[in-house]
Order: structure tokens, then C-alpha cells, then sequence
């Protein structure tokens, strides 16, 4: 998934402390910076660039820069001038607020804001906590700050989550590492990284995060996976229309478009795998409930069709098709990468 940026109208997320790197002009080197304070929309106050042969250009007013930092994930540019210098207590620069950022993200997937109970395990040691932000490849932990966990000590090795993920029963567990972390008076933030799943923790992880509409397309499946959300999309105006309509949509399990999916070019792909086990499970138990929910409406029991399909929540059981479906296809491109690596280390062996 190729990284995207965009410009936007000035509206800094940024926070005081924020590590710089400041260009001058058309210089390409880069000196070192912090964001010591900010009165928005007029100017900003940051310490004075060091590191680099052209910070003296800095020292008169109307000097051109640029500035860039990252932040949640993502990089962010904007040109600036000098506005003043000030020389004592410290040596610091006030430089004009941007019109304009420039935002690139560096995330393949977004994060979503949060608050879920959680736990991380390091070593022996149980760290608890909440997840305040998460996605498909990471999330931000928080916890209070009076555990004795050196952190500090621990970035880049391996831990294990557990969060309760609405949706799901009970914990999913989860691997990663420990990328960063930043401690305050009452609390930590754990930048986590995640980088091993059991089949069942990534699909509830995905499914989790359709529900919230924090994935995006995904692109090797999202034919099949957008003829079975207009399938539901006929179900539900069936079930809830206020008067008598023609029924366009397969009842049948094995005749609906996922269905016929499932037993041509989804065996062909993912024959034998668990997914697909779980998959064609979950697809025929949701048309069984469907049959029954038609069933109702058809004898014209109207409100008592609407009440037990609603209750149903047909569209976190779609979420979980798609999920299964997104899981199936990672772990199949996982396995290809992982024998094509093994193919070129043998021929290099033989070599």
C-alpha cells in the first residue's frame, strides 16, 4: 500500500516538545529543533537549530525554513519565516505560523481512537492498561506510571497483548514489540507494534475494525466482498419495507455470489486452510438465521421479521466474512513471500 500526501489548511496537531528538523532555505541539510511554545494562528517559538553549517542564515529576521516533525504516524511540513530572534535566557527563534501544512502519512492503515481494556505481558511481568488507538499494525497503550516496568529498557523486544475487542469473546491475544514510549506524571503511552496472529485473533482484530469503518478497500478481494454487502443491503430493505416487494436475492447458501465464490475461485485459493473452514461455517449459519427472518416476513409477520432480524446484526456477521476473507488472503501472500524466500536461499545454498 503506497504512502499518501496531501496539503491542508494550517491547523498544527502538534504539542510543545515536539522534536524539529528545520531546513534553511534551499539548503538540504537539517538541524535538530523543539517546539518550546505556540500562540496559534500567529506564531510559533522554537528552540535554536543546531547541527548544521547553515544556522547562522537563521539569525536575521525574515529568514525562509522549513519545518517538519512527526506526529500519531504521520510526517508534517510547512514553510515558515523568521519573526525575531532571542538571545537570552536561551537562544530561541519566533517564526511566522503556516498558512499551509503538508501532511504525508506514513501508516499503511489508520488508527482509531479508543479506549479498550487491555493488558501487555513482558517477561513475567502484566502490565494494565487500555488501548487508546489501534489498527491493523499496531496500537498506543496506555497505564499509569507508578509500575515498576523500566520501559525504557525494553524497546524493540517482544511482548504479548490482550484486548477486549467488542464483538469478540472474551481477550484476543496478540504479539508485537515495544517500538517507543513516552512517560508523563500520571501515566505511559506504549507504542506497540504487532507482528505475529493466531488465524482467530487477526479476523477478530479486522472484524473489529470494519465495524468502527477503520479498514480500507482492500483491493485482491473487494469484488466479492462488496456483492455480499449489497446481498445484505437486499435482505434488509426486504425485511423492512413497508409493503409487499419482489424478493431479488439468493436464500440459498450455495446459490448467493460468495456462495458460488466460495466454491470455485475461494476453494481454488484457499482449500484446506482454516478461514475457509471458519468462512463457509459463519456464511451458512447467517443464511440459515436469514431464511428464518424471511420466513416470518413472508407470512406477513412484519414486525416480528424486523425484531429477530435486527437482533441478528447482519452486518457485524458481514464484517466477520470480510474479515475471515482479508485473513485468508494475508496468511496465503504470507506463505507464497515465505516459500519464494526459502526457493532463493536454497539456490543461493546450491549456488
Amino acid at each position: 500500500m503506497a504512502h499518501k500526501s496531501h496539503i491542508e489548511p494550517a491547523q498544527l496537531d502538534i504539542e510543545v516538545g515536539t522534536h524539529l528538523q528545520i531546513q534553511v532555505g534551499q539548503f538540504q541539510g537539517r538541524m535538530e529543533s523543539t517546539l518550546v511554545g505556540i500562540r496559534p494562528g500567529r506564531y510559533l517559538i522554537i528552540s535554536m537549530p543546531a547541527g548544521g553549517a547553515h544556522s547562522a542564515r537563521l539569525d536575521e529576521d525574515g529568514a525562509l525554513l522549513v519545518a517538519r516533525y512527526i506526529h500519531n504516524g504521520n510526517a508534517y511540513g510547512f514553510k515558515s519565516v523568521v519573526l525575531d530572534v532571542m538571545l537570552g535566557p536561551e537562544k530561541l527563534l519566533a517564526i511566522s505560523y503556516p498558512t499551509q501544512i503538508e501532511v504525508f502519512e506514513l501508516r499503511n492503515y489508520p488508527r482509531l481512537s479508543c479506549f479498550l481494556p487491555a493488558r501487555i505481558f513482558i517477561g513475567e511481568e502484566v502490565v494494565v492498561g487500555s488501548i487508546i488507538d489501534i489498527s491493523r499494525t499496531g496500537a498506543q497503550f496506555n497505564t499509569s506510571s507508578n509500575n515498576s516496568v523500566q520501559f525504557a529498557e525494553l524497546v524493540d523486544s517482544s511482548l504479548n497483548l490482550d484486548v477486549l475487542l467488542p464483538g469478540s469473546d472474551g481477550y484476543t491475544h496478540i504479539g508485537g514489540n515495544l517500538r517507543n514510549f513516552h512517560a508523563t506524571s500520571k501515566s505511559v503511552e506504549l507504542g506497540l507494534r504487532f507482528d505475529s496472529f493466531e488465524m482467530y485473533q487477526l479476523s477478530n482484530l479486522i472484524s473489529f475494525l470494519l465495524d468502527a469503518h477503520a479498514m480500507p478497500e482492500y483491493q485482491n478481494l473487494s469484488s466479492i466482498i462488496g456483492k455480499h454487502y449489497s446481498w445484505r443491503e437486499k435482505v434488509s430493505s426486504f425485511i423492512h419495507a413497508g409493503e409487499d416487494v419482489a424478493q431479488d436475492f439468493a436464500l440459498s447458501p450455495d446459490e448467493c455470489d460468495m456462495g458460488r465464490w466460495l466454491s470455485s475461485e475461494g476453494k481454488k485459493q484457499y482449500a484446506g486452510t482454516d478461514e475457509l473452514k471458519e468462512l463457509d461455517r459463519v456464511h451458512r449459519e447467517l443464511h440459515r438465521q436469514v431464511e428464518a427472518a424471511i420466513k416470518l416476513r413472508v407470512a406477513g409477520n412484519r414486525d416480528e421479521s424486523i425484531k429477530f432480524f435486527n437482533k441478528l446484526n447482519i452486518e457485524h456477521i458481514s464484517h466477520r466474512l470480510a474479515a475471515l476473507l482479508i485473513t485468508a488472503d494475508e496468511n496465503r501472500i504470507n506463505g507464497e513471500q515465505s516459500a519464494s524466500l526459502a526457493v532463493d536461499t536454497l539456490s543461493e545454498e546450491e549456488g
